[in-house]
Formats: structure tokens, C-alpha cells, sequence
């Protein structure tokens, strides 16, 4: 199953790595969708009474004045009709709320040649490497990456290298950790690999910084290979106003690489799927085939729904960050008083792998308290871990065995955690049949214009009442100490305990027995 910190993949023959990786995934997913061995079921992600840290929603819903633009692009008959494709033709607004967006985040104008607009970012994915390899060729990836591109690579019969690399640097990609990758047997020299993966922010929120890049633009230039730069974290930025750096930012790499982002995370339309692509013409031409020969044409309320979005998201921005900033130390307390709880000694207890700088999720390592022979319970991986917790504690986690991690390691979403269930629909489907207590989804009645168009106008004017209530700080506090800590140490629930939060800036790679004394100094200063 693999030893506690290791990262799958390290060696071996790349296909081989990707049927691996595929076993993990599926493996994880089942855990998480409630399936258990021998067709038993357990608990789900989707059951109402299970807080779930596993979901990747976005962290709100889209401004009333987005769905509002939506309502109206319905009934816009000089726009697109629904009864009529937009085949080969462009909406221009949107190609320039991208292009002003993509400026304001720092990439070069040279890097904004064309712009590619499809159905989501995965979808980019998926064209991008249908276009830039050949069956057998391979995939470099640092561990922690998006799950999704297991299934990519799988079917597209590309393999999986993953690369070395280390906690202490994020688990992001480095110069030497490619060049480690690259010279691990004798794959490279049958077959040039096919493309670098670079998740900038990464999906549990650190970023590059330029000089970082600057190594995997070297190692690109120097085996003369492409690269994609997955940006969809980009813009939720707890620092707004910080500078962010791009692969694109280095000269050498502006005919190699692709930069992808969309509207799921930072804009919260996650259900319409729409992304974009920028780079260099030769590689855009390529994508938009690819998209004029399976997506068709993208529908126009999504079109202006995405340009809406994009056109206000600026002044949402700073509230977005400040919640995901907050939430991310919600949750380093909670682990720190879990610590507390468990009474866990020198570095057995809970730890953040490293603060997130973007972002909505935060990477923790179990560590010794998962391990076997550790100090509470004996789970070998991180998937084992997920699946005790989900059924004794009613709380899920994502699992990173799926992502190249052997030890451990596992990743909270904070962001939805506050809508997870939905009332009445919330178990999976048993593998023996429907749940009896799914409800049928309700119909909706024919509206005239008149109606819809007052319809538009009360979302609009939802834009002036006051925000929901926030129930995150409760959850996440029910989740990860009281759940946790009675799952894993029934008696912990009686020892006092403190709920206090850490700033981000102030939390550091330490053992968790300094815990108890970094809680008092943020409680006192």
C-alpha cells in the first residue's frame, strides 16, 4: 500500500503508474461515494449527517446581477436564440472580459494571442493533450495534483511520471525533481515525454514563485517539451494586490505553454462549465478544432453569464479572500486543538503540510496518528484513514492516495462546506438500488416573458439583502474536534478545551507540542 510519505510513482514504467494511479482514484471515489468491499455500503460524503471537507465547490453563490444576466440571455432573441447554434461564431464581450482579466492578472500581452473558450478547464485539459502527445508518451506531474488528470492520461494511453518532490517545498515542481523524473529509466530515451503539468496556485493553495518557474522553464527549453499552467486558483488570492508569476512570464516559454482558467472557483459557476485557454496561436488553432468537433458551440446564457461574472468579480474579490483566509485558520486551529485533545506528544499529532496562499483547501498530515503502531489508530494510507473516519465520525476528507501520496496526507475543502447536504436528496445511490428517501426533482411550471423578466428583477434586487448566515465556523469546529477527537479518542471530549485562532502568517512547519503555547500567544497578543 506504500510506506508513510512516500509519493507513488517515483519509479517504474509511466503506463504502468497510470493504472495505478486509476486503481487509487477509483478505490477513493468509492470510499467517498460509500461503497465498501464485498458490495457493503458505509457512509457517504453526500449523507445529510456527514460534514464534508471533500467537496470542490466554489465558496459562494454568483451575484445576484450574474444570474439576472442569465434570466435575460434566455429571452434575448437578437442574441442567440435557444433554437438556434452559435456555431463558429465568437461573443466578443467575453473574449475581452478574458483578455482584461488575463491582463490584470499579470500575463504578458504577447501570452494573449488567442483565446480558446470551451466547456470548462478539464475539457481544455483533455484537447490540450489529445493535441501535444502521442499514445505511450509521457506526463510529468508533482504529487497533490487535481485527481481528474488520472483519467486524462488514461484515456488518452499517456503515462504517468511523477515527480520528487518534498513537503518542504509544497509539493510543487523544481528543477532538480524534473531532472530526477527525466532520467528514472529508460522510457525517456525510447520516447520524448509529452507535456509538463503546472498547477499554479496548486490545488491546495501554494504558489510559484518566478524563480521556481524559472526552473521548469529550463527544464521545458531544455528537452524541448510544452507545458499547461492550470490557473483556476489564481484569482482567489488571499492577497489580492500580490503579484503573481506566470510561465508565461518567461520569454522562452511563450511558443510552449498553455495557461487555463475558468469560472468554477473564483466566480461560482461551477455547474455551467466554462474555461478558456491563452497562448501561442499554433497551440489556441489546435484547441479550438478540437472544440468545433465535440463541444459544437457553447450555449449563449452561459456565455453571458461568464462575462457578467467576470466583469464584477474584482469587487468581490477582497470579501472572497478575507472568508478563505479566515476559514484556512479556523481550520489550522482546530487541528492544533485536536492536537490538545489527543493528547498527541512531540510531532504524532495533526500538521499543516504548508499554509495556503490561495485557494480552498489546506493539505494536512496525519502523520504518526494514522500510521501503523502509531499513537491512536493503525491506517496505512490516507484512503484507509478517510474511509474509518467517514463511518465512525460522519466526516469526510479528501484522500491524496489518489493523488501520488502514499503516506497520510488527505485535503480539507473549506470553501462548501456550509452547503454539503441538500435537504432530501443527500445519500448516494445504493449499489442494490435508488435510496427510497431521494426525493422526485420537483417541476417547474411555464412562465410568460412578463413573469420571467420580473423574476430577473427580484434576483437582481437580492443583491441589497443582507448576506446569509455563516455556518463554516461551526462545522468546521464540529468537524475536525469534537467528531474527530471522539472518534479517534473517546475520552478527549471530556478534557477542557480551547477554540482559538492562529493567523496564517504565524503558523510555521513546528511539532504540534508547541501547539498549546502558539494558541496562548495568539489568545494574548
Amino acid at each position: 500500500m506504500g510506506r508513510p510519505g512516500g509519493q507513488a510513482g517515483r519509479s517504474g514504467e509511466p503506463l504502468a503508474v497510470t493504472e495505478r494511479l486509476v486503481s487509487r482514484v477509483g478505490a477513493c471515489r468509492d470510499v467517498l461515494w460509500g461503497r465498501r468491499v464485498e458490495g457493503h455500503s458505509g457512509r457517504s460524503m453526500f449523507d445529510e449527517e456527514v460534514i464534508s471537507f471533500a467537496h470542490g465547490n466554489g465558496l459562494r453563490a454568483p451575484a445576484p446581477a450574474v444570474v439576472a444576466a442569465g434570466i435575460g440571455a434566455l429571452l434575448d432573441q437578437s442574441g442567440f436564440p435557444l433554437q438556434r447554434y452559435n456555431f463558429l461564431e465568437r461573443y466578443e464581450p467575453l473574449e475581452e472580459s478574458i483578455h482584461t482579466t488575463m491582463l490584470r492578472e499579470g500575463f504578458p500581452l504577447e501570452h494573449l494571442d488567442a483565446i480558446c473558450i470551451d466547456a470548462g478547464t478539464s475539457k481544455l485539459f483533455t484537447s490540450f493533450l489529445s493535441t501535444v502527445t502521442a499514445p505511450g508518451d509521457v506526463v510529468l506531474a508533482a504529487p497533490g495534483f487535481y485527481h481528474g488528470l488520472v483519467g486524462w492520461c488514461r484515456m488518452l494511453k499517456l503515462g504517468i511520471r511523477i515527480v520528487p518532490a518534498a513537503a518542504e517545498r509544497s509539493y510543487k515542481l523544481t528543477g532538480a525533481g524534473l531532472d530526477a523524473a527525466w532520467s528514472a529509466g529508460d522510457w525517456c530515451k525510447a520516447r520524448r515525454a509529452g507535456v509538463v503539468v503546472v498547477f499554479n496556485p496548486t490545488p491546495s493553495g501554494a504558489i510559484y514563485t518566478a524563480a521556481e518557474l524559472r526552473e521548469v522553464a529550463d527544464f521545458c527549453v531544455g528537452h524541448d517539451l510544452t507545458a499547461i499552467e492550470d490557473n483556476v486558483f489564481a484569482r482567489t488570492r488571499y492577497d489580492p494586490h500580490a503579484p503573481i508569476a506566470h510561465l508565461a512570464d518567461d520569454e522562452r516559454m511563450r511558443d510552449r505553454v498553455v495557461s487555463v482558467d475558468g469560472c468554477s472557483k473564483a466566480d461560482g459557476l461551477a455547474n455551467l462549465r466554462i474555461g478558456w485557454a491563452v497562448g501561442p496561436r499554433h497551440l489556441i488553432e489546435r484547441l479550438e478544432q478540437v472544440k468545433v468537433a465535440t463541444t459544437v458551440a457553447l450555449p449563449y446564457v452561459t456565455l453571458v453569464m461568464a462575462d457578467a461574472a467576470l466583469r464584477r468579480e474584482w469587487q468581490l474579490r477582497q470579501g472572497d479572500a478575507a472568508v478563505c483566509r479566515h476559514r484556512a485558520e479556523l481550520v489550522t486551529a482546530g487541528l492544533a486543538e485536536l492536537n490538545e485533545l489527543l493528547d498527541v506528544p512531540g510531532e504524532a499529532g495533526f500538521r499543516v503540510v504548508h499554509p495556503p496562499q490561495a485557494g480552498h483547501s489546506i493539505m494536512v498530515d496525519a502523520g504518526p496518528v494514522g500510521s501503523a503502531g502509531g499513537h491512536l489508530a493503525p491506517f496505512r494510507n490516507s484512503l484507509q484513514l478517510a474511509e474509518d473516519w467517514l463511518d465512525r465520525a460522519a466526516v469526510a476528507v479528501s484522500p491524496l492516495y489518489s493523488c501520488g501520496l502514499d503516506g497520510h496526507e488527505f485535503r480539507l475543502n473549506f470553501a462548501s462546506i456550509n452547503r454539503t447536504a441538500r435537504a432530501g436528496s443527500g445519500r448516494r445511490e445504493h449499489p442494490a438500488g435508488r435510496d427510497p428517501r431521494r426525493r422526485a426533482p420537483r417541476t417547474v411550471g411555464r412562465d410568460d416573458h412578463d413573469a420571467v423578466r420580473q423574476l430577473a428583477r427580484l434576483v437582481e434586487a437580492e443583491g441589497d439583502a443582507p448576506p446569509p448566515i455563516d455556518t463554516a465556523p461551526g462545522l468546521i469546529h464540529e468537524g475536525l474536534v469534537r467528531r474527530l477527537a471522539s472518534a479517534l479518542h473517546p475520552r478527549a471530549l471530556g478534557r477542557p478545551r480551547t477554540h482559538r485562532v492562529v493567523s496564517l502568517a504565524r503558523v510555521t512547519r513546528e511539532p504540534s507540542s508547541s501547539a498549546r503555547s502558539r494558541l496562548s500567544a495568539a489568545a494574548t497578543g
